[in-house]
């Protein structure tokens, strides 16, 4: 049988290459094998991290960034079953509506963040793609969320975060929003009044918590 190191490496080979066959059966593999599935997790985030960046320099086109989402996706679906609930549920540091604004029917990273954000101790609503101010804010009041995480790829859509902000505050919601996606930069969180931001999701889970500390705190 490949070592577990092999099986990674052809997890991230096959993301690379946008090959989702290939992904799903190296993400079967790790499950028979019973590797660390965190691990897996981590690993894929790198990955997409790196062709994010390949993106943003223009080595690679949107197509290529959803070509690898989907094959993360499909590796993701595979290994987030067999998660240990021992360790996911260990703790709930908050919980979490997470999705991608109107408008934006791109998905990119934005299960592995979810994913983080779980196996962190969060518990997470992800609401998927093309999704309303009011949705957001339907399903955060639903399940008295902390944290909503509204996630961006295309420029235009970077507004639709602006909106939910606003309307956030307008109604006097005690909602704490974070930010993130392509597009999306530190200086633009903190333009429009954003409580987070995350680049890749290993940021996104540490500013969660960090917007958990002050919301507990009382920091506004």
């Amino acid at each position: 049988m490949a070592s577990k190191v092999k099986i990674f490496q052809e997890l991230n080979d096959a993301i690379i290459a946008y090959d989702e066959e290939s992904a799903k059966k190296a993400a079967q593999k790790l499950v028979d094998e019973k590797a660390d599935f965190f691990k897996a997790i981590k690993e894929m985030s790198d990955t997409m991290f790196e062709i994010g960046e390949k993106f943003h320099t223009g080595e690679l086109f949107l197509p290529h960034l959803v070509m690898a989402a989907d094959c993360m996706q499909a590796a993701a679906d595979i290994i987030e079953p067999h998660l240990p609930k021992d360790k996911v549920e260990k703790q709930t540091l908050g919980t979490v509506v997470i999705g991608t604004v109107e408008g934006d029917l791109h998905d990119v990273g934005l299960s592995i963040v979810a994913m983080r954000l779980k196996t962190a101790g969060f518990k997470v609503y992800n609401l998927g793609k093309n999704v309303s101010v009011d949705q957001f804010i339907s399903k955060a009041e639903q399940v008295n969320a902390d944290i909503i995480a509204a996630s961006a790829l295309l420029s235009v859509a970077r507004s639709k975060q602006r909106d939910l902000i606003e309307e956030v505050k307008d109604r006097g919601l005690p909602f704490k929003v974070m930010i993130g996606g392509g597009p999306v930069t530190r200086e633009f969180a903190a333009q429009i009044g954003a409580h987070g931001f995350g680049e890749d999701s290993e940021e996104a889970v540490e500013s969660a918590k960090e917007v958990i500390k002050k919301k507990k705190g009382g920091i506004k």
